[in-house]
């Protein structure tokens, strides 16, 4: 367990996110411990999680070597948007979702971030996402100016995407191995060279992520 947070490496998942979601329904059986046919309850409804397939094994991205280098993908105005234009500056990647319950804590501290440490070369890449319990409903228009009018527009939106994983994360995986779990669990930390600096997920503090992000523009790129 990490002493910050949930913990990258960890394996005790129920099933792997990236390739499946999950959903809430009340049944009304249960399985006895040897193998045989569904058994009644006594009228009692359980709750089960289950995991449904939506489309299939999401294929792994493929992993630029630097944040620089990735492959272009589209903002959240669906334009062509390159990372070769991020170079030389501390970029803070993160999966968001506005109907999450975590939504305003964590782009509240994005607004901060950015008003803090943007002139010092520090730019913020959010990407919605309605992969995990489909919390990000809104349309990209939408998503844009719910962001915008409560928090600014310094924060770069991407577009929106099914898929909790990206090039961008599968770089930042490869140093800090871990699923990502949830929405606002998937944030990294990129220094001035594209590499990895540092991850966090929904337990890190507010401070500890200030802490890094001002350590990154301290670090020579």
């Amino acid at each position: 367990m990490n002493s910050r947070g949930l913990g990258f490496a960890s394996s005790n998942a129920l099933v792997s996110r990236s390739s499946f979601q999950l959903r809430e329904r009340k049944t009304l059986t249960t399985r006895s411990p040897a193998v045989g046919p569904a058994v009644p309850t006594k009228k009692r409804v359980r709750k089960t999680f289950v995991a449904q397939v939506r489309r299939g094994e999401v294929q792994s991205p493929p992993i630029p070597e630097s944040l620089f280098l990735a492959e272009p993908m589209k903002d959240i105005d669906r334009n062509r948007f390159t990372f070769d234009q991020l170079q030389g500056k501390v970029v803070y990647a993160v999966n968001v979702a506005s109907d999450d319950g975590y939504a305003d804590a964590n782009y509240a501290l994005m607004a901060k971030l950015h008003e803090q440490f943007h002139d010092a070369g520090f730019e913020i890449l959010a990407f919605p996402s309605n992969w995990f319990g489909q919390k990000e409903t809104k349309s990209n228009e939408e998503i844009k100016a719910f962001v915008q009018e409560k928090y600014g527009s310094g924060i770069i939106l991407m577009d929106k995407s099914d898929y909790e994983e990206n090039p961008v994360f599968a770089l930042g995986k490869k140093k800090f191995p871990g699923k990502i779990y949830w929405n606002f669990h998937g944030k990294f930390l990129f220094g001035k060279d594209g590499q990895p600096f540092d991850r966090f997920d929904l337990l890190t503090t507010d401070e500890h992520i200030v802490a890094r992000v001002q350590a990154a523009l301290n670090a020579s790129g």
